[in-house]
């Protein structure tokens, strides 16, 4: 197989007129063919890139495979035989040959590497997937509008169980205790939803009924009255507001209830008026004068216009426009569980909450069409902040539970059609797949064609293999420098000068124009122009004057000349560093640009901001692996961002304050406390100079402390702070009781939160503004069930009432269970959960950072 796919690649190669001695060369030349669709040449014949899209992604998977010991083969590619190789029956004669062309022994290291020989698999699946994409093209025109007409009518059953499905699901993701499913017992609170739902579906039925056969006589209506009365007993919501019902009443069933039981209901004998049909309506058993054809004409128009009350529901709209783009247009039915996925996942919280703007022409509304799966940077679903493992979980769930749905239910959906055989389950996996694209840490086992697959791989896994072949591309080429074999420098002493910590030396320093390890984006002192000079002379033109050049570069600039002078041995040294440093910067530059180009051929739509999302994931914040979170991250949450996720705690006067530089070594932010806000006004400023932010620890106090934390939280804002820790809320066993039940344990954790948390956070809210971060501090003393539920009720308390971050103290062993707990509930958290442990390990809190959604930690600053 190895062999079949080296001859894959050369063929490959020089079918396209891609140079393959070195990977530079090779990529330049790709590089260009792809900037330039015009110069694309098949056997040396014009072509069409587009019609032959694969073939350079093809090419890119083998070296993604064989890295560059492909180049490494290129004089044996030449030989006639070796084309041939993969085709021989006989091993010994192919061992022969190897032996001949002196390869075998890099043949056999390509052998040993299955795992990274398994990349090349891919290539099917990434045919399907881009055949996925070109389907819903916005070119083919199946792109359908928004308001279509319909004559199938929505059935009860399916509006009835989806939007139990979302309920389970919205309950689930907002820390509730239900299974994401269609029929399992819902929360108190989405019940009553549901329960809301169901006297909308009666109320059409009624309309149905009603609609069978003309409304002859004054009898006739008198009979739907009364049945659209009796819905005022099992679905009083519908009429009037009624206890823990979220949902406001039908607007023209309340001006109905509100008449029928009014003490001073209006009457009229020409009933021009709505109000005055509601009491004739509810009154016409008692009617002592018969009504007039105008009169009875006019009461059964408001009748039918109360029975569609239903349709001003805009829960009722969303599934019922969602249903007509099923029936009415085919490819929908393709990706049915992943276009009501998406539905369900983008506009969660305005349809829980059920908000008109969703089916209004709001800019805000839904858009029921194909666009969002094909448009170009369609909208995030999950935060670029958090990236909760639990969320995507459930959402993933919410996935399997619509397919299940669908399978089940097939023939019930639409009249005529089974739904189980229209959909396309690789089709509708492909754009699960493409709206979790934030989410690489996810794995599945299912490959994007529906295939089972032995391990599992990343869901968006196709950009790996690609980044694995961009970041390699220099590797250990630098080791080549031509002309290097009479230097007098070996490649350890190179390599030790390159890889120095600090820049101990002013060659160094200018080089590297920072400190630290070499830059990327700086590139005042070596060029870009000057690095390709360098890079062209060696490995492209191999003209023969990268010596001369480099030593013209280090004769211009002062710095260096001056290191070169001293020695012979300096001057090599030089050369080495330049020529790796030429290498490195390039690289990168290529690589971003075949990212590019190589992005639009995998997916053709993907929008500029995802590109340079994926980007910034792979070439510049995590080049490791694709674990998201790390101790050094970037991070941001409410008003405020910070280098690292460490939060620092300090508890010293100002007079003893430990060096600003000495906290920007160990943390991004920290905490003071102490003494009053204004005296730490001028290390706040030093602080921000070394781009470390200040947090204000209020003072706990005895009595109610929310109007003094309010004047603390402005002096602190006043002198600089970022924003303000609120006290620590303690919980421990004896605080509530095994023997508790719910209610008393509420009302014993709510008497403490309501007399001190509440009024204080929502007036520093008010008071400080959206730009002053407010954290809340939970300290939690065991690992008793009945005090971990406390935790998750008292964080749930501070970010409904306006905290931008929790942290969550434990002191105590940090157990299996203790651990599973707080990943837990920082998953479910709508804010970052901050963890602080005084018995956690380095090691474990940068497991725990790539394992969960646990944000960062935090910590006291170790003073020296």
């Amino acid at each position: 197989m190895v062999l079949d796919q080296l001859h894959t690649f050369f063929t490959a190669c020089e079918l396209m007129d891609l140079p393959f001695d070195n990977p530079f060369a090779f990529f330049v030349k790709l590089d260009d063919v792809l900037h330039h669709p015009d110069k694309f040449r098949l056997d040396g014949k014009p072509a069409d890139l587009n019609e032959y899209r694969f073939l350079p992604m093809g090419v890119l998977l083998l070296y993604a495979c064989y890295g560059n010991d492909l180049f490494a083969l290129s004089d044996a590619a030449h030989d006639a035989h070796f084309s041939t190789l993969w085709q021989q029956p006989s091993l010994r004669y192919i061992e022969d040959e190897l032996n001949r062309l002196g390869v075998k022994q890099t043949i056999c290291r390509l052998v040993a590497r299955a795992e990274r020989r398994d990349i090349y698999r891919l290539y099917s699946e990434l045919i399907q997937f881009n055949e996925n994409n070109a389907y819903f093209s916005l070119s083919n025109g199946t792109l359908p509008l928004q308001d279509v007409a319909c004559s199938v009518e929505m059935p009860d059953v399916f509006v009835r169980d989806l939007y139990h499905l979302f309920l389970s699901y919205y309950a689930v993701d907002h820390s509730g205790t239900c299974s994401i499913s269609a029929h399992e017992k819902l929360p108190a609170a989405a019940q009553k939803i549901m329960v809301y739902m169901e006297g909308l579906l009666n109320l059409r039925a009624l309309e149905r009924d009603a609609l069978k056969d003309t409304v002859k006589d004054a009898d006739m209506l008198s009979k739907h009255v009364v049945k659209l009365l009796d819905l005022t007993k099992d679905y009083p919501c519908l009429f009037h507001s009624t206890p823990h019902c979220p949902i406001p009443p039908c607007a023209e069933l309340k001006k109905f209830y509100t008449q029928v039981h009014s003490d001073k209901p209006v009457e009229s004998s020409r009933l021009g008026s709505k109000k005055a049909r509601d009491t004739a309506l509810a009154n016409l058993t008692n009617a002592i004068s018969p009504l007039s054809k105008t009169q009875f004409d006019g009461l059964v128009e408001r009748l039918y216009q109360l029975l569609h009350s239903y349709a001003d529901n805009p829960v009722f709209q969303f599934f019922d426009t969602a249903y007509k783009q099923l029936v009415v247009f085919p490819a929908f039915r393709r990706i049915a569980p992943a276009y009501f996925w998406r539905l369900f996942v983008q506009h969660a919280d305005p349809l829980y909450k059920q908000k008109t703007y969703l089916v209004s022409d709001s800019p805000k509304a839904a858009d029921f069409s194909l666009k969002p799966f094909v448009q170009e940077g369609f909208p995030a679903m999950q935060s670029a902040e958090r990236k909760s493992n639990s969320r995507v979980e459930r959402q993933c769930r919410l996935y399997e539970e619509l397919v299940k749905y669908f399978e089940e239910n097939g023939k019930t959906v639409i009249p005529g059609a089974d739904m189980a055989e229209e959909i396309e389950p690789s089709v509708s996996l492909h754009f699960l797949q493409k709206h979790l694209l934030a989410n690489f840490d996810i794995y599945t086992d299912t490959g994007i064609t529906g295939a089972t697959l032995s391990n599992e791989v990343p869901l968006y896994r196709l950009f790996k293999p690609l980044y694995d072949a961009l970041i390699s591309m220099d590797g250990e080429l630098w080791k080549q420098m031509p002309y290097s074999e009479s230097s007098s420098v070996t490649l350890e002493q190179a390599d030790e000068f390159y890889c120095r910590k600090r820049s101990d030396t002013d060659a160094l320093s200018f080089l590297r124009e920072s400190k630290g390890q070499p830059p990327i984006e700086r590139k005042k002192n070596l060029t870009p122009q000057q690095c390709w000079s360098f890079v062209n002379a060696a490995l492209i033109a191999k003209d023969g004057s990268l010596t001369e050049r480099i030593n013209t570069y280090i004769a211009e600039h002062k710095e260096l000349s001056e290191y070169a002078e001293q020695s012979e041995e300096n001057r090599k040294i030089l050369h080495w560093t330049i020529y790796r440093m030429a290498l490195e910067r390039c690289a990168y530059s290529l690589s971003r640009s075949l990212m590019e180009q190589f992005i639009q051929i995998l997916d053709g739509w993907l929008g500029e901001q995802d590109l340079e999302n994926l980007w910034t994931m792979f070439f510049e914040e995590h080049k490791e692996a694709f674990v998201w979170n790390t101790i050094a991250d970037k991070i941001r949450f409410g008003p405020v961002q910070m280098y690292g996720r460490i939060l620092g705690q300090i508890d010293l006067p100002a007079a003893q304050l430990p060096a600003p530089q000495e906290v920007a070594r160990d943390c991004g932010m920290v905490l003071l406390g102490g003494e009053n806000a204004d005296s730490h006004a001028a290390y706040i400023a030093e602080l921000e100079q070394n781009h470390v932010l200040a947090m204000y620890r209020l003072k706990t106090l005895d009595k109610d402390w929310s109007e003094e934390s309010t004047k603390a939280a402005l002096l602190a804002q006043q002198s600089g702070f970022s924003g303000t820790v609120l006290p620590a809320y303690t919980l421990y066993k004896e605080l509530v009781q095994d023997t508790d039940d719910a209610e008393s344990i509420h009302l014993k954790l709510w008497a403490q939160y309501h007399m001190q948390y509440m009024a204080a956070i929502r007036g520093i809210g008010v008071e400080c503004g959206n730009d002053f971060a407010i954290i809340g501090e939970v300290d939690c003393r065991d690992s008793e069930p009945v005090t971990l539920n406390a935790l998750n009720v008292i964080s749930f308390w501070l970010v409904q009432d306006g905290a931008d971050a929790v942290i969550v103290r434990y002191d105590g062993s940090l157990t299996e269970q203790v651990v599973n707990h707080i990943a837990a509930l920082a998953g479910r958290l709508a804010v970052p959960l901050f963890l602080q442990s005084e018995t956690m390990t380095f090691e474990q809190k940068c497991n725990l950072l790539a394992e969960t959604a646990i944000f960062g930690y935090a910590q006291p600053l170790p003073i020296s």
